[in-house]
């Protein structure tokens, strides 16, 4: 069981990392299969900003950074 000290300490690892990754854009069906979710849920994220959707012509696109950013600012 991890106590609040080693999960600070891992938050500040992630952030440390994610300021030096370079963008990485993913569809939409990596990012699903990435959170484990399905197209409406990330809809509904989407729709409540949680996440930036980016468009290309048709196709959409997420910012993995952003995302792992979001769910490293969630975790309590």
């Amino acid at each position: 069981m991890m106590n609040d000290n080693n999960k600070s300490e891992i938050k500040d690892v992630v952030r440390e990392y994610l300021l030096h990754e370079q963008p990485t854009f993913l569809t939409r069906e990596q990012t699903m299969k990435l959170l484990s979710i399905g197209k409406s849920t990330l809809r509904r994220y989407v729709e409540d900003k949680v996440f930036t959707e980016y468009r290309l012509g048709m196709r959409c696109y997420y910012n993995r950074t952003e995302i792992l950013t979001t769910l490293i600012n969630s975790v309590v």
